[in-house]
């Protein structure tokens, strides 16, 4: 059979398998988004993991896996960086990359950076074992933790501290993800916040904090997690900035992408950002998701332009609810490629969301891409 024929039959055989995307809608008014299980979009509100927007795209499913995502072009949608399948597939690989000459501006002198971008994990896992999947020698660039408040007086410090020590060890900057829940911006005590967060900078003996306060402040508010208005939540995080003590803790504003909300760069800004005195770390969340996902897809060029006189960080990086391995790997040569900075040129690093939801019920899947069984993703992407 002549190589033309084959390749025919292989087409015709993909095209009878093929089966539409499920769209998925997050409340009234959300844009549509691609995923594989309808049942997935309540439980990724939950979770934390949200839609963006991305240019309309025809997309043919073989295996659940886009067949023009093209993980296989590593100049055409990693920046250079090699994703190609067999070699994130490949056994046991041994991280090499010690990392860029230099970190970037904010981020700790040594820590692992790739094309001007410093890496870092939001995980549970030893920050420094992570980061070792990656380089024999350098570390991580930060490291967050999650932590959620029932009451507006009394801060969740267990949970706030609990990754203080591994981040001070790994000299990382510690990343806290401080979520009021239920409790009223309103009602959120900012004197409670910043001895919490004076007691957590005491513990990091000298090593620096980020705090992300209600983070996605304009997702969670849609959905009703958050309680209360961009004015109140304004006046919480202001009152906040001016109680810690900012040349230890720095003021973290991460909304989600404000395509999610059926924002602007401009409408966000109006309504949720707090004001360059009050805010020394901008950033977004950026999960990946269709077909070829570009990083301006999450963090638009205009976004980093809005705030050019400040570091752009992306809080939690990963594959829309969890991905493949060549999902995966995709989205992470795109986060830390050379086409992010060249529009972005303020955007500093990102942390990868390195959990394993499979198996919880909660219609997540598995995120890791250094750690069990995503383990040699990082190392082939980025050592």
């Amino acid at each position: 059979m002549s190589s033309f024929s084959l390749l025919s039959v292989i087409l015709l055989a993909a095209l009878a398998n093929a089966k539409p995307h499920p769209q998925g809608r997050h409340g009234a008014g959300h844009p549509h988004y691609s995923v594989q299980q309808p049942s997935v979009t309540s439980t990724l509100v939950q979770n934390g993991i949200y839609p963006i927007t991305t240019p309309a795209t025809s997309v043919l499913e073989v295996n659940n896996l886009p067949a023009s995502a093209g993980v296989g072009s590593a100049a055409s949608v990693s920046g250079g960086i090699n994703t190609s399948p067999a070699s994130v597939q490949s056994a046991n690989p041994q991280p090499s990359n010690t990392g860029d000459s230099s970190s970037p501006a904010g981020l700790p002198a040594g820590c692992f950076t790739i094309n001007g971008i410093g890496v870092g994990w939001d995980s549970d896992d030893d920050p420094a074992t992570l980061a070792k999947s990656i380089s024999p020698t350098a570390g991580p660039c930060t490291y967050g933790h999650f932590a959620q408040m029932t009451s507006g007086t009394t801060m969740p410090d267990s949970d706030i501290q609990s990754g203080a020590a591994a981040a001070a060890s790994a000299k990382a900057i510690y990343v806290i993800s401080l979520k009021p829940g239920s409790v009223d911006f309103a009602q959120v005590s900012t004197d409670a916040v910043a001895k919490s967060m004076s007691t957590l900078s005491s513990m990091m003996g000298g090593g620096e904090v980020w705090l992300r306060l209600a983070h996605e402040m304009n997702w969670y508010s849609q959905t009703g997690e958050y309680v209360g208005t961009s004015d109140s939540f304004k006046t919480m995080w202001q009152g906040v900035a001016g109680k810690v003590d900012r040349s230890k803790v720095k003021m973290y504003w991460c909304p989600n992408p404000p395509s999610s909300t059926g924002d602007t760069v401009a409408t966000l800004n109006q309504k949720w950002y707090p004001g360059d005195e009050s805010v020394d770390v901008v950033g977004l969340d950026a999960y990946g998701q269709g077909t070829n996902p570009t990083f301006q897809d999450s963090v638009p060029d205009d976004f980093c332009s809005q705030y050019g006189d400040k570091m752009v960080h992306v809080g939690e990086a990963g594959w829309l609810g969890g991905g493949t391995d060549d999902q995966k790997a995709q989205w992470l040569g795109q986060v830390s490629g050379t086409a992010a900075k060249q529009g972005c040129p303020n955007y500093a690093g990102f942390m990868w969301f390195e959990y394993d939801k499979a198996g919880t019920g909660d219609a997540n899947g598995d995120y890791t891409v250094a750690s069990g069984s995503g383990s040699g993703i990082a190392a082939k992407v980025l050592g």
